[in-house]
């Protein structure tokens, strides 16, 4: 079995121990960290360096896109050979970060629009499909972190058919849209709107919803959906940002990072660039 451990300072002990017991299993551990010298790659029979360098927010921005980057090449490296669809999506993650590039420039501006009534709400609901509920389920831990409002994640369908009779006017409903799930995204709307919830919507250009949003940031279309994840990432990264800064906190340095990181770091081990102050 293959085991991959990720960690971007590579400190965690929770990892290091998974790390160390899938090993006495007789299992092939691989770490995925940024930092070289940290625990998780002293204790790994191979280590995959991200080496982004030292994080400026403490809610992790360009490790996450970088080690979810990794990740799908590790994946795609898994898959088949004969896969006619390798070639493509390769090339699609080698040009990831100038479609990054443009999916900020596109939801920057827009965000700044309406983000005084996005932030008006008390709850948020984040969903996506396939790669996206992975982005689903960081962009809720990141708003949550930072902001300290509080955030849910599901994937589309698990949303439509989980909580959302709770929604009401206090509620904002942020969905990912591609064209795959955008059938499902318009039964997520209409239910949400239903209920009173308010709407954000990232979608590819050229998908077209019959629900309107009440908020829409716009997305760089025609990406693979495997690879799509890296596209919706900066924007709800930014969006946690802006709000972070909306309600007078510091996205540099959540009130919440030292008591999680007393709660979850080895004695004697620090983050990366904690360790020298």
């Amino acid at each position: 079995a293959l085991v991959l451990a990720v960690s971007r300072s590579g400190e965690r002990g929770y990892v290091v121990d998974a790390l160390l017991h899938a090993d006495e299993a007789g299992a092939v551990g691989v770490a995925i960290t940024g930092t070289a010298d940290s625990l998780l790659a002293k204790h790994a029979q191979r280590a995959l360096i991200t080496a982004e360098g030292p994080e400026i927010t403490f809610p992790k921005t360009k490790s996450v896109v970088a080690i979810t980057g990794l990740l799908m090449r590790v994946a795609l490296a898994l898959g088949v050979a004969e896969d006619p669809l390798l070639p493509r999506r390769l090339a699609e993650l080698r040009a990831a970060p100038t479609g990054m590039t443009r999916a900020i420039e596109l939801a920057e501006p827009q965000l700044q629009q309406h983000l005084g009534a996005i932030t008006g709400h008390s709850h948020v609901a984040i969903s996506g499909t396939g790669a996206n509920w992975g982005v689903a389920l960081e962009a809720a831990m990141k708003i949550q972190e930072a902001s300290f409002v509080p955030a849910y994640a599901n994937s589309t369908d698990g949303l439509l058919n989980g909580p959302v009779g709770a929604f009401n006017d206090s509620w904002l409903v942020i969905t990912m849209v591609g064209a795959r799930d955008q059938r499902l995204s318009d039964q997520l709307l209409r239910v949400a709107h239903r209920f009173g919830a308010h709407s954000l919507v990232l979608a590819e250009d050229g998908v077209a919803l019959t629900e309107n949003p009440t908020y829409t940031l716009h997305i760089p279309g025609h990406t693979d959906p495997s690879i799509a994840a890296l596209l919706y990432l900066p924007p709800l990264q930014l969006l946690a940002y802006y709000w972070t800064v909306s309600r007078g906190m510091n996205p540099d340095a959540p009130a919440s990072m030292e008591a999680i990181l007393e709660a979850i770091l080895p004695p004697g081990r620090n983050e990366p660039e904690l360790r020298a102050k």
